[in-house]
């Protein structure tokens, strides 16, 4: 039995990108950017790797423009709108995640995974 100095009292997750998968719904509202645009849409591989940069850097990633462009805050805003109205669409927890909730949950009391 762990001590009970040693258990932990709570576990803090991250949820868009860390439980859940946002991505495909983060690629939705990018290529509504895009098709609004005439531009061609993506694929969720070419957006995996930018996520992290935030709604910025998926923007310029797209668009293929500079932050400082004069459009870049209204397509930011249109961006973030349409994910707004648009979330769970197709986000799902990632592999795995349901196990890990449910044996934190059981743990719960006992002091240790």
């Amino acid at each position: 039995m762990v001590p009970a100095s040693k258990r932990f009292q709570g576990f803090l997750f991250d949820l868009d990108g860390t439980l859940l998968d946002t991505a495909p719904d983060l690629l939705a509202a990018l290529n509504h950017l895009l098709r609004k645009n005439s531009k061609t849409e993506l694929v969720e591989n070419d957006i995996r790797g930018a996520i992290s940069n935030g709604s910025n850097g998926l923007i310029q990633l797209a668009l293929g423009i500079d932050g400082n462009a004069p459009e870049f805050n209204s397509l930011k805003l249109e961006f973030l709108d349409y994910y707004r109205l648009n979330l769970f669409q197709n986000t799902r927890p990632f592999t795995g995640i349901d196990e890990i909730l449910h044996k934190i949950e059981q743990s719960k009391g006992h002091g240790a995974l």
